[in-house]
């Protein structure tokens, strides 16, 4: 394939156009533009003043609502209050200017809300009835091909473009019309691809964003907007926009193109562009609202159709990758792993991804079928692709460089990082052939000098160009992809399962050394308890009571290591079952000192092993192997470091051990290796002396004071102060929005009510500290739920969209109102200084 090129500079120039801010608007309606909280209209589209029969000089500065009203503007107001205002317009409702009737609708930014008034032309159902018929087609299409037949055929029943396409984007960027339907006047623009420059980053953003872009007439001078400070007409973010005016660049490309109409409906998957509906019509185009929210609304039902066709798709290549997964899963303890995987996963894999040869990469050795059945050529391709940070990697260049110049009939790859720790990559390979793409136009560009700066300049022609080459391989396709992507997902799970199991595997085997040990321990420890038991008993009943309680301690503690739900520990709990055998009560509260800590389930295990390690070696051979010995262990703690200190005395002489058994092991290994802890042993003549030190990570801080000495300094943090409130509000999503914030801002209770009864009602039963009131629910006022709040001394606040103009009564003249939408900042304000809240 012929390299085309393009400067990189000019490419960046062209990407760096503000067309989100264009300064101005296309002139089959007009934009006002508001700021929050002020609504006072601050930029104003130059066309306005003549249409709404006023001087646009005279608008600017001035409330919105001597222009629209009170109505209108309480209606602003609610949807302003919604979320999605952020994301899609939202129809407010209709107004007449000089004779006219407009639609308006709304959308807004961080500090302005954007109203853009369009024509209303005679109404009526012809573009409904198609969208539903649309959507009725839909229903049964699973494949994707058929999907976007319907899709571009459905479009064109709506808006009568006289060609619609379906432009499908590939992998590199590229896009490419894979379906079409159009009228006599327009040629085919089916098979032509596009290089993936022509759609400028900015623009895939923003088509990312905006549900449909239309341009009814590219000769059509654009509306400048106005504004008494110059750089906010400049700078109006104007991104979801249906009026937003168009790009110079763009005007051109499609003048070249021989177009002079377009409407677009992006595709939108996974939060990224997909596709394009793009629809060209020869001459002007005259569409009314109604045509354009029903295209909107199709392209919403083609988006859902496609989203859901694709997530079908992957959920059957996961049924198909399953059983594979399962017998990855058998496969146990591989002397040969990328051999034994290889043997499972390729004739499964080969038959997902078209390719002429495949293998499985494992850590530095590769077993393959096909085009890759010699290792160096996987090893290779492998080797490419860790240098790249995506987890898919394809290409479809010559591999020569990549194999020493030995793989001449390799000619594209495509790698799925699969695990990192081992490394297990699936490769696959294919050979080089003649492939010819039909683009539209040569995929190049002019240069053009703007100002200082180098731009790209639209092509002059879209002719079919024809583009050989036999040296590259068969495309990596949006399918292939989709399937290494559902491949990448399942077997990532299960090679993590294979590795999981054949960790507990190996962990089973030393639990199997381990426990065979305890059993011998366990025994010692039982003739131990009995002998001293006897010793210490005065009668027969006494010694088996004794023994009976003392190995049930011993159960107890062993007990412990074996629960499958194990929660935080007391340290001193699992300290005092493994000494309680051989104490009693008073020697047992004088063993144990410091501050008591919370052992997490992470530490709980070996922790309780260790502590029994400890107590098994003094009855075995310290201190507690004489009546007169003692044991201590001492609990301190900080921010980062847990210390456990054992100190034992009374017992026999202490010899360093010569044998290092699994016991000695545990209590010099067991928490440095566990835990990246420190131990310390000092087998001093008059007792063991042990001192851990271990991470606070693994424990949590208790209250509990073991010692008198010990003082627990009280908590300084202040508890955040709790409140039941009632919002009454007749706008569902306006009521949660509300409650959602006042949770943010500490209420821990929050009931709604739509309507005056319903709010005196709760408010009859229920003690609430605060309660926010609509003054206006559905034509109803609120007034009588205040009255009832006053007598309760429940204190409250009005809010409502009529703004300033809400007439309120006298006895309320000096409550606090909010106007919608309700800030947070204002409304915490208020909250604190508020000392009856």
């Amino acid at each position: 394939m012929t390299p085309f090129r393009v400067d990189q500079n000019a490419l960046e120039n062209c990407d760096r156009e503000p067309i989100h801010i264009p300064g101005t608007i296309q002139p089959f309606g007009f934009l006002i533009a508001c700021g929050i909280g002020t609504e006072k209209m601050e930029v104003v589209s130059e066309n306005a003043g003549h249409i709404v029969g006023r001087e646009v000089s005279g608008l600017l500065d001035q409330p919105l609502e001597s222009l629209l009203g009170p109505d209108l503007m309480h209606e602003i107001r609610n949807k302003l209050g919604y979320n999605s205002s952020f994301e899609q317009r939202e129809y407010v409702g209709i107004v007449e200017f000089s004779d006219s009737t407009f639609d308006i609708s709304l959308h807004r930014t961080d500090d302005v809300f954007l109203l853009e008034f369009l024509p209303v032309a005679t109404s009526t159902n012809n573009a409904l009835r198609s969208v539903q018929a649309l959507a009725n087609n839909l229903v049964n299409k699973s494949r994707l091909e058929d999907i976007l037949a319907v899709a571009v055929r459905s479009v064109r029943e709506v808006n009568r473009f006289d060609r619609v396409m379906f432009y499908r984007f590939l992998p590199d960027g590229a896009g490419e019309v894979v379906n079409e339907e159009r009228s006599e006047l327009a040629d085919s623009f089916l098979g032509l691809r596009y290089p993936a420059w022509d759609i400028p980053k900015q623009a895939r953003a923003l088509y990312a964003r905006t549900p449909i872009r239309v341009l009814l007439d590219i000769e059509e001078a654009p509306v400048p907007l106005i504004s008494k400070e110059a750089a906010k007409a400049a700078t109006l973010d104007m991104s979801l926009a249906i009026l937003r005016g168009p790009s110079p660049i763009h005007l051109e490309y499609l003048s070249n193109m021989g177009v002079r109409g377009t409407m677009t409906l992006p595709i939108v998957v996974d939060g990224k562009l997909w596709g394009l509906i793009a629809c060209h019509h020869n001459a002007p185009v005259t569409v009314n609202p109604d045509i354009l929210s029903a295209c909107e609304l199709a392209g919403k039902v083609i988006n859902l159709s496609i989203n859901r066709a694709l997530q079908n798709l992957i959920d059957s290549m996961k049924k198909e990758v399953l059983e594979v997964g399962t017998r990855i899963v058998a496969v146990q303890e591989p002397k040969d792993p990328a051999k034994e995987y290889g043997e499972v996963l390729l004739p499964v894999a080969e038959k997902m991804i078209p390719n002429d040869g495949c293998a499985v990469f494992y850590d530095g050795a590769a077993w393959g079928i096909g085009l890759l059945e010699a290792p160096a050529f996987a090893i290779g391709v492998n080797a490419y692709a860790e240098a790249q940070e995506d987890t898919i990697v394809h290409f479809d260049d010559p591999m020569d460089r990549l194999c020493n110049g030995e793989a001449q009939h390799i000619a594209g790859a495509l790698i799925i990082k699969i695990s990192e720790q081992p490394k297990i990559r699936l490769v696959f390979a294919r050979r080089p052939i003649e492939r010819t793409v039909a683009w539209a136009g040569a995929p190049d560009k002019d240069l053009t000098n703007v100002g200082n700066e180098a731009r790209l300049s639209p092509r002059k022609s879209f002719e079919k160009y024809m583009d050989s080459s036999g040296h590259r391989s068969d495309e990596w396709t949006p399918a292939d992809l989709l399937s290494a992507q559902s491949m990448q997902s399942s077997l990532r799970e299960s090679f993590a399962t294979s590795l999981e199991l054949s960790d507990q595997r190996q962990n089973l085997g030393l639990v199997v050394h381990e426990l065979n040990h305890r059993v011998r321990n366990i025994l010692a420890l039982v003739r131990s308890v009995a002998r001293q038991s006897k010793a210490s008993a005065d009668d027969l009943d006494d010694f088996a009571s004794a023994l009976e309680h003392r190995i049930l301690a011993l159960s107890n503690a062993h007990d412990l290591l074996t629960r499958d739900n194990m929660q935080a520990l007391s340290l001193t709990q699992i300290v005092r079952i493994e000494l309680s055998p051989y104490m009693d009560e008073e020697r047992l509260g004088k063993a144990i000192t410091g501050k008591d800590i919370q052992v997490t389930l992470e530490a709980a295990s070996m922790s309780a092993l260790v502590i029994h390690e400890l107590v098994s070696n003094a009855v075995k051979h310290g201190a507690l192997s004489r009546p007169q010995g003692l044991v201590k262990l001492h609990i301190s703690h900080n921010e980062s470091e847990v210390t456990l200190d054992w100190q034992e005395t009374g017992g026999p002489e202490v010899t360093v051990p010569d044998h290092r058994g699994f016991g000695l092991t545990l209590l010099e290994k067991g928490f440095p290796y566990e835990f990246n802890g420190t131990a310390e042993l000092d087998f001093a003549k008059d007792g063991l002396h042990a001192v851990y030190k271990l991470p606070a990570r693994l424990f949590v801080a208790d209250t509990e004071q073991l010692t008198p000495d010990q003082t627990i300094e009280p908590s300084t943090k202040k508890s955040v102060d709790r409140k039941r409130v009632l919002i009454v509000e007749d706008s569902y999503l306006l009521a949660t929005e509300m409650g959602e914030l006042l949770s943010e801002l500490g209420s821990v209770k929050i009931d709604n009510a739509a309507t005056p009864g319903a709010a005196i009602n709760l408010i009859e039963k229920n003690p609430y500290d605060f309660c926010l009131l609509d003054i206006n629910l559905r034509g109803e006022m609120s007034f009588a739920v205040a009255e009832i709040l006053t007598e309760h001394n429940i204190p409250f606040a009005f809010c409502t969209g009529y703004g300033s103009g809400a007439q309120m009564p006298e006895k309320f003249a000096d409550a606090k109102v909010f106007q919608k939408p309700v800030r947070r900042d204002t409304l915490e304000e208020y909250l604190k200084s508020n000392d009856e809240i």
